[in-house]
């Protein structure tokens, strides 16, 4: 048919198809590219990246180099510390779609990290009133046995009056009173009672802080000169303050400190901005899985001495039934 031919009623139809056409194309590629704009926008966009032509968010895993928790790899290539294990065996393989990067760095610039990039998240941390203020956590995804004192067995006599029958120490009480020496690590959460203690008590002279690389064997070498009579730490570390101190391990004591909850709760923790809720929001998701908890789990397990996992199996909660009617936490 000739196009003059055409009717005006005609004419408005396929003006009206017209613009469906350009409406529903504008809803695949436009609508997608205007989401996309949208949603950078709202995480920040230091975060969102190119990479092979896709838009993909961008998380810089920032770990602390802690014995344990992150370790140089070994020959096998596999990765050693507990929090190692967390990130790649866990988190990376079950949170597709993102960019990884990995940092290892000091604990004070892990937090700052955490406060200032949006891109930041730690595999573990203790939670605490403290590190919410700048830090968006996941549902707690380890139970950690509480901090504790290492110290020699000959200064459980100058320390007796201090330690309870169930065998826990009075920290406040040993500082306040002179008793002995104590060193911590400056930045290192000892969980919620311990943190706030020590803020209350930091400028006494037998109180002492210290910082940098390699902060445990530090600690573990000032019982060795005799530079600090007690070192704050935890149970998983036991082995290597041994050995750092120069003791064998039936010489080494560890008093878990009075007044502190019966267990630390390990969760993941991102950037306060959208981006960072986003990805909590899917690590929240995996941790539904009684099998992934379970497996988070085993990496710190793994550490303890016999003793120490006795003692964490008897704080335990139980696991939460799942199944027809049971909704999983």
């Amino acid at each position: 048919m000739d196009r003059s031919d055409a009717s005006p009623m005609s004419n408005q139809s396929a003006r009206r198809g017209a613009r469906r056409v350009q409406r529903a194309g504008w809803c695949g590629s436009g609508m997608r590219a205007w989401l996309y704009l949208v949603v950078a926008v709202l995480v920040g966009l230091p975060g969102w990246v190119r990479a092979e032509g896709a838009d993909v968010l961008e998380v810089r895993w920032v770990i602390h180099s802690l014995p344990f928790v992150h370790a140089e790899q070994g020959r096998s290539g596999s990765p050693k510390g507990f929090l190692d294990r967390m990130l790649q065996e866990l988190l990376i393989p079950n949170l597709p779609g993102l960019l990884h990067s990995v940092d290892q760095v000091p604990i004070p610039r892990r937090n700052q990290a955490l406060q200032s990039d949006v891109r930041a998240c730690s595999p573990g941390m203790i939670v605490t009133d403290e590190r919410r203020a700048f830090t968006r956590f996941s549902v707690p995804v380890v139970r950690m046995l509480p901090s504790g004192a290492f110290g020699t067995r000959r200064e459980f006599g100058a320390l007796g009056k201090f330690i309870s029958p169930e065998g826990s120490l009075d920290l406040e009480r040993v500082i306040t009173s002179g008793a002995a020496h104590v060193a911590v690590a400056d930045g290192r959460s000892y969980g919620q009672v311990v943190d706030a203690l020590l803020i209350r008590l930091r400028g006494r002279s037998n109180l002492t802080f210290i910082s940098g690389e390699g902060t445990t064997e530090k600690l573990a070498r000032m019982i060795r000169a005799g530079h600090a009579d007690l070192v704050l730490g935890l149970a998983y570390e036991a082995d290597l303050v041994s050995r750092e101190a120069g003791l064998e391990g039936a010489d080494l004591e560890f008093w878990p400190i009075a007044q502190q909850e019966s267990l630390h709760q390990l969760a993941i923790g991102c950037h306060q901005g959208a981006q960072g809720a986003a990805v909590i929001l899917r690590i929240n998701a995996l941790f539904t899985n009684p099998d992934l908890r379970r497996q988070a789990q085993s990496f710190y397990d793994a550490l303890l001495r016999p003793q120490d996992l006795k003692r964490l199996r008897a704080l335990m909660p139980p696991e939460p039934a799942s199944g027809p009617g049971r909704q999983r936490p």
